[in-house]
């Protein structure tokens, strides 16, 4: 199915693949409680990352990120009416089957369509950073880190999104290097 959308802040239309989690990435789960939980980013998928398992980091936050209802899946509605989301699901599928070159330009084109997306940004940086492009790793992070987000409601608890938590792991393990 394919639906029309305008892009956030433009009046560009673009086509939006509706894309429905891919059933091998999300089965079986490899998220644990704890990612699910917690505010200090994706612990597991940090942590597979640092290490280079690569493909499995990538499994783990698109699992977080698109295999759960209700309390697992982490992404703003808004980003999925922005055709932004569509195009993380993407690209961590790409890089799930070591495609970092065209999941790259999805996670950037997916910021593109939505500059709110901090997601985007982090996982842009661990594709730079795969592909040994350091400083734009670097850049993408600390861009992640600055990123407005989703403004929630002022009687909301405002609590920093995981991707703020993962990209800060990340950027300090950069600099224990």
């Amino acid at each position: 199915m394919v639906l029309l959308s305008t892009a956030v802040g433009t009046s560009e239309t673009i086509a939006q693949e509706v894309v429905q989690p891919n059933k091998k990435i999300c089965s079986p789960s490899v998220v644990v409680p704890a990612d699910l939980y917690t505010s200090a980013g994706i612990p597991t998928a940090d942590q597979l990352f640092i290490h280079k398992h690569f493909a499995s980091a990538f499994r783990v936050e698109y699992q977080y990120f698109f295999c759960f209802d209700g309390d697992g899946q982490s992404i703003n509605a808004s980003f999925f009416d922005s055709g932004a989301a569509q195009l993380l699901q993407r690209a961590l599928g790409q890089a799930y089957r070591g495609q970092y070159v065209t999941a790259l330009k999805l996670s950037d084109r997916s910021f593109t369509v939505d500059q709110r997306f901090g997601e985007a940004k982090l996982v842009s940086g661990q594709l730079n950073w795969i592909l040994g492009r350091v400083q734009a790793a670097r850049d993408d992070w600390n861009d992640a880190l600055s990123v407005q987000g989703v403004l929630l409601p002022p009687d909301h608890p405002q609590v920093p999104a995981r991707y703020v938590g993962s990209a800060t792991v990340l950027l300090r393990s950069l600099r224990d290097k």
